[in-house]
């Protein structure tokens, strides 16, 4: 999750080539919350967990957003930038939607085949849904839907991933690999490196590079994290504290965004790869810094303190 969260503020900046990190960086999540779901003795105490740990910290930190980003635009005359204030904040309630959408599925079909059958109805669904550009549900169910196949992708390979041997790692960055130069190709056809809908457009190579990538970085950080170093446990740090990583970093990035491109450096590949790297340590710094605040000053309101399940 270390790993992945670095990913996200990457892919949100301005480094070239980053269809790269898009190609499953969010998927990853989803497979992770999988490899460590575990079916509740209690729904409503899972239920209430959630709450806290994932629709609290949504709330709170939607409403910030929407304030500053009113008190941005009223100094501004305008809107900053372009697109939402706050982009990431949808995984919040696509994760928490996905598990409850999980656990409902585990509940109402037991036997292991009814429920794979039910997730492949809804990659078919979600297939259809991408295909023709529909979006017909409300409250982003659509999303929470395909989110819920890579939960379920994730609970089905947590107890073979970690047995694979060297080469099958090796294969899995081989297939992944191959899945990249194909998306390079497809993406200097359009002429834009910045355009991630060669993804959208094709779920099943979506499907394709989403696991392989996510599967060969798993693997990776799990030969990564025997040596226990001093980068390990900082990278292990940041995947605890992801989700408030993740609701922050974005304004930050959009801003410095905005001043990136506007220097002369910006022009050649060379120094938009170096501008994205320096853009990348500002910005998880700055993240560091209000996570840790958060933690200590708002932890109930940002996931760190439970509340509803406490009480109960």
């Amino acid at each position: 999750m270390g790993v992945g969260i670095c990913l996200v503020v990457l892919g949100h900046g301005l480094f070239p080539y980053h269809y790269a990190i898009d190609s499953f960086h969010m998927p990853l999540f989803f497979i992770l919350a999988g490899m460590t779901y575990t079916l509740p003795s209690s729904d409503g105490l899972f239920l209430l967990k959630k709450i806290d740990r994932i629709f609290i910290p949504y709330i709170f930190f939607t409403t910030v957003s929407e304030i500053c980003s009113f008190v941005l635009r009223t100094l501004n005359h305008g809107p900053l930038y372009g697109g939402s204030f706050n982009g990431p904040l949808w995984f919040l309630p696509a994760i928490f939607g996905s598990l409850i959408l999980y656990l409902i599925l585990n509940r109402k079909f037991r036997q292991w085949y009814q429920l794979n059958f039910i997730i492949l109805l809804l990659f078919v669904y979600e297939g259809i849904v991408s295909y023709y550009g529909l979006d017909f549900l409300p409250f982003s169910f659509d999303t929470i839907i395909f989110s819920t196949v890579f939960v379920h992708v994730g609970y089905c390979i947590h107890k073979v991933i970690g047995s694979l041997s060297g080469i099958y790692t090796f294969l899995l960055m081989l297939l992944y690999c191959g899945g990249l130069l194909l998306a390079h190709e497809m993406e200097i056809d359009k002429g834009n490196y910045m355009n991630h809908s060669i993804y959208s457009s094709n779920i099943l190579f979506y499907f394709f590079m989403a696991l392989t990538g996510s599967c060969f970085l798993i693997k990776s950080c799990q030969l990564v994290a025997k040596f226990q170093n001093k980068l390990v446990k900082i990278v292990a740090w940041l995947g605890k504290n992801s989700l408030v990583i993740m609701c922050v970093h974005f304004p930050m990035i959009q801003i410095l965004n905005l001043q990136i491109v506007k220097m002369n450096l910006y022009d050649n590949l060379f120094g938009r790869v170096l501008l994205g790297c320096g853009e990348f340590v500002l910005v998880l710094l700055l993240s560091v810094i209000v996570t840790i605040l958060c933690k200590y000053f708002i932890p109930s309101l940002t996931g760190y303190k439970r509340l509803l399940s406490d009480i109960v």
